[in-house]
């Protein structure tokens, strides 16, 4: 199969930092290979900062919340 997105859903969360960061780059490798987006949730920030966007969950249910009110 050839997906155009793919869904990892902390997919380095029981890796120390080398193994989640080659993990990281093999994940980054076949998408790119494949012309797949990429969609990763990760509670590691050292994780978040090599990607271009990052958004916060909490602070968008904050906002949506407050919107509502």
């Amino acid at each position: 199969n050839r997906p155009k997105l793919v869904l990892a859903d902390e997919p380095t969360g029981n890796l120390d930092r080398q193994h989640a960061m080659t993990a990281l780059q093999l994940i980054r490798e076949v998408c790119k290979a494949n012309g797949a987006a990429l969609l990763l949730v990760s509670h590691d920030r050292h994780i978040l900062k090599s990607f271009d966007h990052c958004w916060d969950l909490a602070t968008i249910n904050k906002a949506s919340k407050e919107a509502d009110q």
